[in-house]
């Protein structure tokens, strides 16, 4: 399929996919308005259907933490500083002949999966500690292991790193807080400015919501360390201008600030899940 038939076949599986799925048309009718990728079109929409109804394979506990490891172990592995000019290539040892085409469609489709019945979405909202968590953790790896495969990798992996922040804050709200759930999201940020060569707007915005949202936090919790991740994150936040109050200074001498000024409840923007 050349480059202008692979195009236009892009937009008529969309356009059929949305119909099939909605009821308002069955495969035959796609395949009489579009009989030129008839072929095509009957593969790729079966398979939709056929996988539309299924739930998440079942998997014990011991095998998600598992294959979430491993996953995580490659990311390490492949995205260090030193090697940024090879940073599509992730998880080769697991790595498809696979089409952007289909990776897209495929992700596409679990995105869709996920806000739809079943286990996947009843673990969207999960947290560290609860029965389903490790199930939304597998399907963030596998989301990211496709998100590389059409090159949308940061993106996903943004998603990721602000699914770990909303979780530290849900799990402080609770009184279920737990360092490790910290360090999860210093070793998840950290992983993120590694991988973003360059400055990224949403990145940004991201370090600077969880700076604003942990300061706060980290003052009202004594019980846990922030120390290494406020670090991180004001390291790499965008810096901002520091402007004097005015009428608080004597003529050239700056006055220091107060070692015991607190700061306001901040109101984050609740952040999406990485599904």
């Amino acid at each position: 399929m050349n480059e202008e038939r692979l195009q236009h076949y892009e937009a008529v599986l969309d356009t059929c996919i949305d119909a099939v799925l909605s009821g308002a048309a069955d495969i035959d009718a796609c395949l009489q308005r579009y009989p030129a990728y008839a072929d095509e079109l009957r593969r790729d929409l079966q398979l939709i259907l056929l996988t539309s109804g299924l739930d998440a394979p079942a998997m014990p506990q011991e095998a998600v933490d598992a294959l979430d490891a491993r996953l995580q172990a490659e990311f390490r592995q492949h995205y260090r500083p030193q090697q940024q000019q090879n940073r599509v290539i992730l998880f080769n040892r697991l790595a498809l002949p696979m089409s952007k085409l289909a990776a897209g469609l495929i992700l596409a489709f679990m995105v869709m999966f996920t806000s739809g019945a079943g286990v996947v979405a009843a673990s969207a909202d999960a947290l560290p500690g609860d029965a389903l968590y490790g199930v939304k953790r597998l399907w963030e790896s596998i989301i990211l292991f496709f998100a590389n495969l059409i090159g949308r990798f940061e993106d996903a992996y943004l998603q990721i790193a602000q699914t770990r922040l909303d979780e530290v804050v849900r799990l402080n709200a609770l009184g279920r807080l737990s360092q490790d759930a910290i360090d999860e999201l210093l070793a998840t940020t950290e992983d993120l400015v590694l991988l973003v060569n360059g400055d990224n707007v949403l990145i940004d915005a991201f370090l600077e919501e969880a700076e604003t949202v942990l300061t706060y936090q980290a003052q009202q919790d004594s019980a846990h360390d922030y120390t290494a991740l406020l670090k991180l994150i004001t390291d790499n936040s965008p810096q901002q201008p520091i402007t004097p109050p005015t009428g608080t200074q004597q003529s050239g001498t700056p006055q220091p600030a107060a070692a015991t000024a607190t700061l306001s409840p901040p109101s984050p923007t609740v952040l999406a899940t990485a599904t």
